[in-house]
């Protein structure tokens, strides 16, 4: 058999306020004749009041002859993103882009 049920409990403390702070920060590489086989490299760096990165990307100046060859979290406050060149792309900039969070 089960019984009724009893009354509720008392109201329980308040818990710590989540993350509010978020924090998008880049960092640039250029290589002014992005020739074949050519690999650059650039890494976003999260730092003071939001020391933990969360997610990241890359952005590039042109789409030329070049692909993305790795994009991710190199360790828990940077994001670091390199391409590689396959041909002459000429003048290219890298823009990595980290999301940073208290």
């Amino acid at each position: 058999l089960t019984g009724a049920t009893g009354p509720a409990g008392p109201t329980g403390l308040t818990g710590p306020s989540g993350t509010a702070t978020i924090v998008m920060v880049s960092a640039a590489a250029t290589d002014a004749s992005f020739q074949n086989n050519d690999v650059l490299t650039a890494t976003a760096s999260c730092t003071g009041a939001t020391p933990r990165v969360i997610a990241g990307g890359v952005q590039t100046s042109s789409n030329l002859t070049f692909q993305v060859a790795n994009s991710w979290p190199s360790s828990t406050s940077a994001w670091t993103g390199t391409i590689v060149s396959y041909g002459n792309a000429g003048s290219v900039t890298l823009t990595v882009w980290a999301i940073c969070v208290a």
